[in-house]
């Protein structure tokens, strides 16, 4: 049984072109490393099951293997980054050194990233997911309106992000790495006015109720506490106009106001409280309602108020609201 590291010493010579390349040792063990050629220290050594690292208190003083081997679960072993070749080397001759036959490729298949397995799922149901990042964190952004190319205009547009959820002393969040005993699933749901929420939070092993969650989400029929309001509007014959500018809504006091003379004749305006209309409907607060004269200025106070600043039933609002303006638009008296 020799104790000397050949292949060990060629791979590192040569470089694995960033792939993983891997080593037999004498007792069947096997493992795989990815490194730069005449580097000294390995980007990622992979551990096949049932082959541990040294015992770290017996080294720790010495070589610091608890500095150089970091990482996680990964598949059936572990997978540890930047480790020292030398440290590499001194785990080979423990174990024996390296078997006569090294003719077998050992490269393991390394998993499929946080990004990769949401993507590829999302895309089953039809739903593009563009990723982002920022001070180190990665995420994934899916766009409400799915016919639009591009990454999804998160200040204008109501949209969902993606992310494993680690909590770790950095509380990782990230789609760079596969998910991992212990990782969560996090969906928030932005209105597109800078307020989110959470959608959905499930372990890692429950990523298909994640995707399940998104999708409804993208096919919901009322996105929109908008949407709600001018469903429940509809039901009454009354339609809302809106300039693509303002975070409201208008209706004209005069039916036969042309559509773009209604901001300047009199009209109600309807928002909420933040305002907003296009905010999701979890994050509705309450719709208010004024009164604007002739020349489109608003008049008085609000004829109309609902909520305290604390998210409030849309629906229910929006009913309660629409059944108003109905009433106050049928009063001879308005």
């Amino acid at each position: 049984m020799t104790t000397s590291t050949p292949r060990l010493d060629s791979l590192t010579a040569g470089g694995t072109n960033e792939v993983f390349d891997g080593i037999r040792l004498a007792d069947g063990h096997v493992l795989a490393l990815k490194v730069h050629p005449g580097a000294e220290t390995a980007e990622e050594v992979f551990l096949y099951a049932g082959l541990t690292a040294p015992d770290m208190e017996a080294w720790v003083s010495e070589d610091q293997w608890e500095v150089w081997l970091t990482g996680g679960e990964f598949g059936d072993g572990s997978l540890y980054l930047d480790v020292p070749v030398e440290a590499v080397r001194d785990l080979i001759v423990q174990h024996g050194g390296e078997h006569e036959n090294q003719a077998v490729p050992y490269a393991p298949e390394k998993p499929e990233t946080a990004e990769t397995i949401a993507t590829n799922a999302l895309a089953e149901w039809g739903i593009t997911a563009h990723r982002d990042d920022d001070a180190g964190n990665t995420w994934l952004v899916v766009g409400r309106d799915q016919t639009r190319r591009g990454f999804p205009r998160m200040l204008a547009e109501p949209y969902v992000v993606l992310y494993l959820y680690s909590d770790t002393d950095e509380e990782e969040i990230t789609v760079d790495r596969a998910p991992a005993t212990g990782d969560e699933w996090t969906v928030l749901a932005g209105d597109g006015t800078g307020a989110e929420r959470e959608l959905i939070t499930r372990p890692a092993d429950q990523f298909a109720e994640c995707v399940e969650a998104i999708a409804d989400w993208v096919t919901d029929p009322l996105p929109t506490a908008g949407a709600v309001l001018r469903a429940a509007l509809a039901e009454h014959g009354i339609t809302v106009h809106t300039d693509g500018m303002s975070p409201s809504y208008a209706i004209a006091l005069d039916s036969a106001t042309p559509e773009r003379q209604v901001y300047e004749r009199p009209h109600l305006t309807v928002a909420d409280r933040a305002p907003s209309v296009d905010h999701d409907p979890a994050t509705h607060t309450g719709w208010m309602v004024w009164l604007h004269d002739a020349n489109g200025e608003p008049v008085g106070g609000d004829l109309y108020t609902a909520g305290n600043g604390e998210p409030i039933d849309c629906a229910a609002d929006s009913a309660k609201v629409a059944q108003f303006i109905a009433d106050w638009l049928g009063s001879p008296q308005r």
